[in-house]
């Protein structure tokens, strides 16, 4: 992922004001990673998005940030009402059982507002060094995404295809706003 390493000018003049001895592959490395982040130093050594990642999970975890993700009761989480998405994502599932496609249609509805129970929050994706949010919105996606490849499969497949069911969807789609 390149060169980087360092956060910027007064880092860098900090390191040369330093003994020249000091470099990340002497035995000087504590005082090397005073000037740098755990996970800039992981953007200076990986070769690949996935290399990446998986290292920064792995720094996530040795921090403790995979409980952050884990839990919805934290101080964080009460800015966020996580009863409404659970109460979205039962929805989705009920409506899909039950085979209910205007109930559905009206879910995603919600769903789909724009920052929907503040699952798009940045501080949600700030606070792990893999920019993951809690479990809980990739859930939340999930089953979005499950719920619009459910209506998609039933629409396409009613009758060997969309033939004249563009007109019965279109219609459930106005029934559910």
């Amino acid at each position: 992922m390149g060169e980087r390493g360092l956060r910027g000018g007064e880092d860098e003049e900090r390191l040369e004001r330093s003994d020249s001895s000091i470099s990340p592959t002497t035995n000087n490395l504590p005082l090397v990673v005073s000037f740098l982040t755990a996970a800039s130093l992981l953007t200076a050594t990986c070769s690949s998005p996935p290399q990446w990642l998986m290292r920064t999970r792995k720094l996530d975890k040795s921090q403790g940030r995979d409980w952050w993700q884990r839990t919805v009761s934290d101080d964080v989480s009460s800015r966020y009402n996580w009863a409404f998405i659970r109460e979205l994502m039962k929805d989705l599932k009920e409506a899909r059982q039950s085979d209910d496609l205007s109930h559905a249609i009206g879910v995603l509805n919600h769903c789909t507002r724009k920052n929907v129970g503040g699952v798009m929050s940045n501080e949600l994706f700030a606070f792990t060094n893999s920019g993951e949010p809690k479990f809980i919105v990739g859930d939340f996606v999930e089953e979005v995404c499950e719920t619009i490849r459910w209506i998609t499969d039933r629409v396409i497949t009613e009758d060997g295809g969309l033939g004249g069911q563009e007109t019965n969807f279109e219609a459930e789609v106005a029934a559910a706003r």
